[in-house]
């Protein structure tokens, strides 16, 4: 059997992490194999149904972030090494049956509601279906395409079911009072009429994936909103880690004081999307790759490591974070990292 983890290091044995950091980690040259190899073994785990969340459970329960991410994965692999046998006969099927089941069935606490969003998750995560509804809307464009190119009459289904999301996302997603993206629970939410509300930066999907249900300028409004969110050196500030606190450290019985806590994964991932919604722009260019050599620079004082989350204060990874390093924000680190260097000084790609 595959060893996941040994191919993906500090993935920590989870099918979201693995396909988050496997473009980023794998897909250069003679480590493509690998990467076959790992996509594979995730078809082989699936069998007749879908991906479980853990890969070497085979009775682990299913997750759309698993499966979803998975989709995402295998489209990165098969565009960067035109495997299309691998893709045609096994990456698409599955990425077709997944979507199928969410449609029908629902994976976990996630379903495809009427309008064509996926809404559910947690009770207690206001913001679990932002990612899950970027993917989605992406996965559903994405299947109508190449099943059209394969003459497959299950892309008009894919289509349609696109339209219908169109359609609905920006009546139901677009805030005005914030002009960026909030999910429904956060809009009826207490925090979401306070000066402090930090917006959540997973809507940044919705502007790196190659299609989105919002239009260019809109883009950059969620780009510039998300921006002017407390960007530290270190990381984006994330919302839902904003009811965490540190504990008495007094020696007061008082509680303690809420942290800062950030993500360098999400620094990433603005520091790209600037410098697409600004189309390369020399400023935007510049800004981007002085965040990315700030975090360039605290991973080198940690050996080459980065974690998923840091309190901003003491530049430490919080409490459960401390065990393992995050090999998606590694891998998302380095991989704008090679795409900020293949720029040119104004921004434009190099030949």
């Amino acid at each position: 059997m595959l060893n996941i983890a040994s191919h993906l290091p500090n993935t920590h044995r989870s099918v979201v992490e693995i396909c988050q950091a496997l473009p980023g980690y794998l897909l250069t040259g003679a480590k493509s194999p690998t990467a076959a190899a790992v996509l594979q073994h995730l078809v082989d785990f699936a069998g007749s149904g879908v991906i479980p969340a853990q890969p070497v459970k085979y009775k682990a329960p299913a997750d759309a972030g698993a499966n979803l991410w998975f989709i995402h994965a295998a489209h990165a692999y098969w565009r960067a090494t035109g495997d299309t046998a691998l893709w045609r006969n096994a990456l698409l099927p599955l990425a077709k049956r997944i979507a199928l089941e969410l449609i029908t069935n629902g994976l976990g606490e996630v379903a495809m509601t009427d309008d064509g969003l996926l809404a559910g998750g947690p009770p207690t995560d206001e913001h679990y279906p932002m990612a899950l509804n970027a993917l989605w809307y992406w996965t559903l464009m994405m299947l109508a395409e190449e099943l059209e190119s394969l003459g497959d009459r299950g892309a008009a289904h894919f289509a349609l079911l696109a339209g219908r999301y169109r359609r609905s996302f920006a009546k139901l997603y677009w805030c005005g009072r914030h002009n960026c993206l909030c999910e429904l629970r956060v809009q009826h939410g207490p925090s979401h009429e306070k000066t402090t509300f930090v917006p959540d930066p997973d809507q940044l999907l919705f502007v790196l994936l190659p299609v989105a249900p919002v239009g260019r300028a809109k883009q950059r409004q969620i780009v510039e909103r998300l921006r002017a969110a407390n960007v530290s050196e270190l990381g984006m500030r994330v919302p839902w880690t904003l009811h965490v606190e540190t504990g008495d450290r007094s020696g007061s019985g008082r509680p303690g004081r809420k942290p800062e806590i950030v993500s360098p994964l999400y620094l990433a991932w603005l520091a790209e999307a600037l410098v697409k919604v600004h189309y390369g722009a020399p400023d935007a260019v510049a800004q981007a790759r002085a965040w990315m050599g700030s975090l360039a620079a605290f991973e080198e004082e940690h050996d080459g490591q980065l974690a998923w989350l840091y309190e901003l204060r003491s530049q430490r990874p919080t409490t459960q974070q401390r065990q393992f390093v995050h090999g998606p924000t590694v891998a998302e680190v380095a991989r704008v990292k090679r795409l900020l260097a293949g720029l040119g000084n104004t921004g434009s790609r190099r030949p």
